[in-house]
């Protein structure tokens, strides 16, 4: 388990067993402002930590060596939401509405799009990549690079969105203490 705070450290966790409290601390890996967003990408038998910073920083760490890889300028405000596009590729989402591609190879942003709305999470499935702000849920089609749509789903801010691609489902939670769960068609 991961977890990241006002405090500028990420920490790896321990569980011990199913119902069972965490146990032996992992890593401890220090950031220059507080962690915002968290995300974990898998290459072959690698884990790799990506975590988004109060600075507008993406912070790219080795699990393995607990070694940071790179660190990547994305955003002029807080990084709200991260998530992968691709093994290579992130999406990131800022508070002040930038929404961000960065490839991961050349450490630059490849595609930037600023939306009308706060944003305050992120999820993609690949293809797809849902934000929400201030009570909306935007889709966009990034392989188009077009946004398909853009719903009213909550009366407050959408803080978390998760994708399930066995159910194609899409869940969502806001300030307003209401979660939904869509179905995908």
């Amino acid at each position: 388990m991961l977890s990241g705070g006002w405090d500028a450290v990420v920490r790896a966790w321990r569980r011990a067993g199913a119902g069972l409290a965490l146990r032996g601390l992992r890593a401890e890996l220090d950031h220059d402002g507080r962690v915002t967003a968290l995300a974990v990408r898998y290459r072959k038998h690698y884990l790799d930590i990506l975590s988004g910073t109060s600075d507008g920083d993406v912070y790219l760490w080795d699990y393995s060596t607990k070694e940071l890889m790179n660190k990547i300028a994305v955003h002029p405000s807080p990084v709200a939401g991260i998530c992968l596009l691709s093994e290579e590729r992130i999406v990131s989402a800022s508070e002040n509405g930038d929404l961000s591609v960065t490839d991961l190879k050349v450490l630059n942003s490849v595609f930037e799009k600023q939306v009308s709305s706060t944003l305050r999470s992120v999820c993609s499935d690949g293809d797809v990549v849902w934000a929400g702000g201030a009570g909306l849920l935007l889709q966009m089609d990034m392989l188009a690079v077009r946004q398909l749509g853009e719903y009213e789903a909550h009366q407050d801010l959408i803080r978390s969105i998760y994708y399930d691609a066995a159910s194609k489902t899409l869940t969502t939670a806001s300030d307003d203490k209401s979660i939904k769960v869509w179905s995908l068609t």
